[in-house]
């Protein structure tokens, strides 16, 4: 939600000048961050749960007898 908001603050100081140049550079940047630090989140999520998922299998194999 924050790199929503981020983005519609900018698009807002853009079209309407709310800010001077400066301001909505900075602001720009703040979005791009957050957007940056969103999708790391998401990416060390799905490799956790890739993990999660590759040992779910290799336990339920080694409890099933089933050779690996």
């Amino acid at each position: 939600m924050i790199v929503i908001a981020l983005h519609s603050a900018y698009l807002l100081a853009l079209i309407f000048g709310f800010l001077t140049p400066t301001g909505q550079m900075w602001l720009a940047l703040a979005a791009y961050a957050a957007y940056v630090i969103n999708a790391a989140q998401f990416l060390i999520k799905m490799g956790a749960a890739r993990r999660a998922q590759s040992d779910n299998a290799t336990m339920e194999s080694g409890l099933l007898g089933v050779a690996d």
